[in-house]
């Protein structure tokens, strides 16, 4: 499908449209961060841009020899499920679609169920069809899911942009330092 997108173009399928787009200033990442329904996202640094815009997200991890990056996953897949500071709407089915989002998570990854076991990839991704293949049934499951996904992702957004920020976080450490 992305190789469908190629030379800068799109491509359609249902209501899924993948497109290419170029290196873009940071406001105008952002711009198309907040504009998706949900953003696929490769690098820290892009995710957290991804994470403030208050929209589900998928993180593809720089793959790492041995699948070392699945085990960087989890620890940000339990993360992102925590209750954050502020209460959460009780949406029915969040726990579902944070479920399907983990999943999904992992197969884009070729982390199926935290495993390293190629084998284990194989028979969870692929299949006789692509409607068969793990990531197919992943997004099935996500894509049936965006309202409560949208709302976790916008709690957690507004939870964070709570915090105090990193100066006054550093400035208070200084102070409880020095006494």
């Amino acid at each position: 499908l992305v190789e469908d997108a190629g030379g800068g173009g799109s491509t359609v399928r249902g209501e899924l449209q993948i497109r290419r787009v170029p290196f873009l200033a940071q406001p105008d990442y952002d711009r198309l961060l907040w504009a998706s329904d949900i953003n696929f996202v490769r690098g820290e640094d892009s995710l957290v841009r991804a994470l403030w815009a208050a929209r589900p997200v998928v993180w593809q991890l720089y793959p790492q020899d041995g699948r070392t990056h699945c085990a960087k996953l989890e620890p940000f897949l339990a993360r992102y499920r925590a209750p954050a500071a502020l209460p959460e709407p009780n949406l029915p089915g969040t726990d579902r679609a944070l479920d399907a989002l983990a999943t999904l998570h992992r197969c884009w990854n070729g982390c199926p169920d935290g495993s390293s076991a190629p084998s284990a990839l194989r028979s969870h991704v692929h299949g006789d069809t692509p409607e068969a293949t793990g990531i197919a049934r992943a997004w099935a499951d996500v894509e049936s899911a965006l309202a409560p996904l949208t709302a976790h992702a916008q709690h957690l957004s507004d939870a964070w942009a709570a915090l105090p920020d990193l100066t006054e976080r550093l400035a208070r450490f200084c102070r409880e330092k020095l006494k």
